[in-house]
């Protein structure tokens, strides 16, 4: 039985048998693009209109013209044409 769905990989309750579990608290997002980086700490992402959206915790570095602040207090979005690649560490 599938009971959860992050970032489009479902996580099936089989695999999860025997092992505890922990609550996501937020996880550094970083990246290198088509005109420099950013590195931010946040607890929500999500894609709508080819733009990637973050409920942002921290600003650790970015390149200001990447980020874009959003009129909701700490979101902030980017162009998914200017990024390169996302990677994430998980903070428990």
């Amino acid at each position: 039985m599938v009971i959860n769905n992050v970032f489009g990989l479902e996580i099936y309750e089989s695999i999860l048998e025997g092992s505890t579990t922990e609550k996501l608290n937020s996880f550094q997002v970083y990246s290198t693009g088509n005109f420099g980086m950013f590195n931010i700490l946040v607890d929500k992402i999500w894609v709508k209109d080819n733009r990637i959206y973050f409920s942002v915790q921290e600003i650790i570095s970015a390149e200001k013209k990447y980020l874009r602040k959003e009129k909701i207090p700490n979101i902030y979005s980017i162009h998914e044409k200017d990024l390169f690649s996302i990677r994430c560490r998980l903070y428990f």
